[in-house]
């Protein structure tokens, strides 16, 4: 086995593994790592050392694109990636995560007993020992929960009903005719909404657009609700049917709450709260049986508000090692 710079070969003539954590090599990394024995892909990994998210006092560097079919290629890969981005002068890596928050990243931890669901980057359950091993330590980490009490009371969401007709606050389902207009103002609130979020950077409009051209078939618009005030956007809450059940021949059932937001303004405190109160009110009119909170962090509001209801399904963390 060898360690080689995949730049400089051609993948074509590799056995690449076919597995739903193999990367698309396509994207924007800085370089690309991989272990090779007689022409199979066995480990790969890249670095991003442009843009990193901002950690403690470090220059800091992040490790993605990470994949392994065995812990001891993983390790050394791991190893080598890590010393590399010393080389290059990154005091810090930060992993798994490909290239930001707004793509992959965290392993599984804690796996629990549910499966998989849709959109959900569910690793196999070696790596974290195998990123362990190669000196990282945990950084952060990462819920997600699940709830079969569709209807819940929730005293800030229904404080929330009156403010929102004294302010004149309007919900209403994402336009999918107008898609790029209501993405543009989701865009925007966004980056208002989880900028002092941990490991935050900016992602732009074009890149934004192109993470939910491929979502964009699975909207269901009345699980897709917008707030308005004046015109403005001030909150949304984005939540899609497990679809991933179907493809098991399954009954789609469960819903899954991918993001909350609102702009930090205590004129609309409680929206938070309102807008999820509102989709689980929905999913019950509409005979969902499951609602999943997807991937929190563990000190963000969401959880807060999904600790309402909810219970934990699944543990991922993150993490990060002194180059």
């Amino acid at each position: 086995m060898q360690i080689v710079n995949v730049q400089a070969i051609n993948l074509d003539k590799l056995q690449i593994p076919t597995h739903s954590c193999m990367p698309d090599l396509s994207g924007n990394q800085n370089e690309t790592w991989a272990v090779i024995d007689h022409n199979r892909l066995i480990s790969i990994c890249s670095l991003w050392l442009k843009n990193a998210p901002a950690f403690k006092d470090y220059n800091t560097s992040v490790l993605g694109n990470f994949f392994t079919q065995d812990r001891q290629a993983g390790k050394e890969l791991l190893l080598h990636a890590v010393a590399r981005a010393k080389m290059l002068g990154s005091e810090y890596v930060i992993g798994p995560m490909n290239g930001s928050t707004w793509s992959k990243y965290r392993l599984v931890t804690e796996a629990g007993t549910s499966p998989p669901f849709l959109m959900e980057y569910y690793t196999p359950a070696e790596w974290p020992e195998i990123f362990v091993s190669a000196g990282f330590e945990e950084i952060a980490t990462y819920y997600s929960a699940s709830t079969e009490q569709i209807v819940y009371e929730d005293r800030s969401a229904t404080k929330f009903i009156a403010k929102q007709r004294e302010l004149g606050v309007t919900i209403r389902p994402f336009n999918k005719a107008q898609a790029t207009s209501d993405l543009t103002a989701i865009h925007a609130l966004s980056l208002q909404s989880f900028s002092k979020n941990f490991l935050y950077t900016d992602i732009s409009l074009a890149d934004f657009l192109a993470v939910y051209e491929k979502i964009l078939p699975y909207v269901v618009p009345e699980f897709f609700l917008l707030a308005e005030h004046r015109g403005k956007l001030v909150g949304f809450i984005f939540a899609i049917p497990d679809f991933l059940k179907k493809q098991m021949g399954k009954e789609v059932d469960s819903l899954i709450i991918k993001t909350v937001a609102k702009i930090p303004d205590r004129t609309y405190a409680g929206l938070g709260n309102y807008l999820v109160y509102t989709i689980h009110q929905r999913a019950a009119e509409k005979g969902f049986k499951e609602i999943i909170h997807a991937l929190m962090y563990d000190s963000n509001v969401s959880r807060s508000i999904s600790n309402k209801s909810a219970q934990t399904i699944r543990k991922y963390t993150l993490y990060g090692k002194q180059s």
